[in-house]
């Protein structure tokens, strides 16, 4: 349990540590939600992928004794930290968890709610630690449009009958998150394209 006597560094540190050695990091939760996106953009190249991560996340130049597996683990380490560190803010049994939720799909919504709830624009705020946003996000009431969005999303329709039923499927259909393909399977879908686009 994080307690509020303790180290402000120790909570929402800006420092991460790689064998050893402390490096300066960008803390700010842009600077994760950059990475995420370009970490998942299929359309990037490894190489880039790892040097945008390296060019946003350290202020410090890195030794060349660091490896990428450690550059990756690290910022592994920075953004899911240990379960005795700050993540004890998470919500537990089944409540809100990240794979019900997406920072691109959802951005209005979270975005709206963080006005909302707490008069903080994302957009102009100067800077956000990355556990401070998601301790405010985890934390969002159940009223906010954020959360009723993921109440939607994984709302039980059966109790719906006749036209109410097909405005609320319809509602559902349109809130639940994009489908991600692995590579295997967009490989696949290329190949069927080109097949297709032939006879």
């Amino acid at each position: 349990m994080n307690n509020l006597y303790q180290n402000k560094n120790k909570l929402f540190p800006v420092t991460i540590d790689i064998t050893g050695n402390k490096y300066i990091i960008n803390a700010d939760y842009r600077a994760v939600l950059r990475i995420f996106a370009i970490l998942h953009d299929k359309n990037v190249n490894e190489y880039k992928r790892v040097e945008k991560l390296i060019e946003w996340f350290f202020a410090d130049e890195l030794p060349e004794n660091i490896t990428l597996e450690m550059i990756n683990a690290a910022f592994a380490d920075f953004v899911n930290p240990p379960k005795e560190t700050v993540s004890d803010y998470s919500e537990r049994d089944g409540e809100l968890q990240e794979n019900q939720y997406d920072y691109d799909f959802d951005a209005e919504e979270i975005y709206a709610s963080f006005i909302a709830e707490y008069g903080i624009d994302l957009i102009e705020v100067e800077f956000l630690h990355w556990y401070k946003f998601k301790i405010l996000l985890s934390n969002l009431p159940p009223e906010s449009a954020f959360k009723r969005k993921i109440e939607l999303r994984f709302m039980d329709l059966s109790p719906y009958k006749g036209q109410a039923l097909a405005d609320m499927t319809r509602a559902k259909e349109a809130v639940q998150l994009p489908v991600e393909y692995s590579d295997d399977e967009l490989q696949e879908m290329r190949e069927f394209e080109d097949l297709w686009g032939k006879l």
